[in-house]
């Protein structure tokens, strides 16, 4: 069981999004300030879900939904930023405040996540998203371990016979890396492996103990019709 943040989540996409979560058995924590969502939408699943009526732009009220950043069972491991002001003539009657919640509600959120300090486990699979994908982490505060053997670009994928972060073998060096740091104390929230053209990627999610393979031709996401999943 994963705990997951959808902020605006009383809107469409976000209270369908909670749904499809809590079919999945997963942990939802609403943010949302009624602005624009209605209270409607989440009506049926209240009593399954933490809601936290709060704007995006108050980083105390997002770091409480956000949850313990010193505990990874507390914390939500993943953020569903669907908190927005929406409506082109909203924006051009009223750009300053459209360019507040949108903009800098976006950063705060970021910032909040930042602090939350996600822990990752990545392989490149010997190909070249070794210092993009980590530079990028690395800029919204995730921290990145390596998969050492399976660190440089090598076009012959020494330690790597299968670089395809869709099947679960690609993940064996970083499930291996994990197990370790666990026995340690120390839980990944996640293990992340991107192809060698970097342009496809796998990621496993911690669930009930046991990662989660979650991929598609171009990005991971949670979507019965886009996904497969192996338990490792």
């Amino acid at each position: 069981m994963t705990k997951y943040l959808i902020t605006g989540g009383a809107g469409f996409i976000g209270s369908n999004l909670a749904r499809f979560l809590l079919d999945k058995g997963h942990d939802v924590v609403v943010l949302d300030n009624f602005a624009t969502g209605k209270r409607e939408n989440l009506q049926e699943i209240l009593g399954q879900i933490t809601l936290i009526e709060g704007d995006i732009r108050d980083r105390a009220a997002v770091d409480r939904a956000m949850g313990d950043a010193t505990s990874a069972t507390t914390r939500c491991a993943a953020v569903f930023h669907q908190g927005a002001l929406g409506s082109v003539p909203r924006s051009v009657n009223d750009p300053v405040t459209s360019h507040d919640v949108n903009v800098n509600g976006t950063v705060t959120v970021l910032e909040a996540a930042k602090s939350a300090g996600l822990q990752v486990i990545y392989t490149p699979l010997c190909g070249a998203g070794n210092k993009p994908v980590r530079e990028i982490l690395g800029r919204i505060g995730v921290n990145v371990t390596v998969v050492p053997e399976q660190e440089a670009p090598d076009g012959n994928f020494p330690g790597c016979p299968k670089p395809n972060p869709e099947i679960r073998e690609a993940f064996n060096a970083a499930l291996e890396m994990a197990q370790s740091l666990m026995k340690k104390g120390q839980t990944p929230d996640l293990l992340l492996a991107t192809d060698p053209d970097c342009d496809r990627v796998g990621i496993a999610v911690l669930e009930n103990e046991k990662y989660t393979l979650n991929y598609n031709y171009n990005v991971a996401c949670l979507c019965d019709s886009m996904q497969q999943k192996f338990s490792f």
